[in-house]
């Protein structure tokens, strides 16, 4: 079918048709027609404009820039590390660890002495200057009540070798203390050192 152009239209000049072209020209607009039909006013221009320009017009005047439109959703606020680790939440500290002492070391560290030094060999076969208590390792419990409720106190334990030395440094780590030492070697590596015991049973 072949569309006719404005010149193909008859001039109309009563007053009922002049109505009839209104209500066919309204009903071309509610159609959204009238720009196929190429309607136009006296300067030119679609007195109705455009159903596709309508729209686009409409839809820049709805929505704002994309720049302007809406907060950046992607950048949080603060640190990505902040937000996921609640503040003053400082991360768990690596569990304590039984440690040693050389013999030299503990000879050297003792005319500045900042630790407890305990005897926990038996039976009694003498001990190191400035030792501090003599206790059993098989009393565990008189052991920790001497070093008393401070987990930071810093302590020697120490036997003849290593045997007992051990198991009552490791259940003093096991109650919470951080800072248990054992004298690698005990009293006979001390004495094999050239350093001498005393003898107060």
């Amino acid at each position: 079918m072949t569309r006719p152009t404005i010149g193909e239209f008859p001039r109309i000049t009563s007053s009922s048709s002049r109505r009839t072209v209104s209500r066919l020209a309204a009903a071309a607009v509610s159609l959204g027609l009238a720009g196929a039909w190429g309607c136009s006013s006296g300067d030119g221009s679609s007195p109705w404009g455009t159903p596709a320009a309508d729209a686009a017009t409409q839809q820049d005047a709805a929505s704002p820039d994309d720049a302007d439109a809406a907060p950046d959703a992607a950048e949080p606020d603060g640190p990505l590390a902040e937000a996921s680790e609640p503040d003053g939440q400082p991360q768990d500290a690596a569990p304590a660890t039984l440690g040693t002492i050389s013999v030299q070391a503990l000879h050297d560290a003792l005319p500045t002495k900042d630790f407890l030094l305990i005897n926990v060999h038996i039976p009694y076969q003498g001990e190191i200057p400035q030792t501090d208590a003599k206790i059993s390792y098989l009393e565990p419990d008189a052991i920790a009540a001497f070093v008393g409720a401070n987990l930071d106190q810093s302590v020697v334990v120490y036997c003849l070798t290593n045997h007992m030395s051990t198991i009552a440094g490791q259940d003093l780590v096991d109650r919470g203390y951080r800072s248990v030492r054992y004298l690698d070697g005990g009293m006979s590596a001390w004495t094999a050192a050239g350093y001498t015991l005393e003898n107060n049973p």
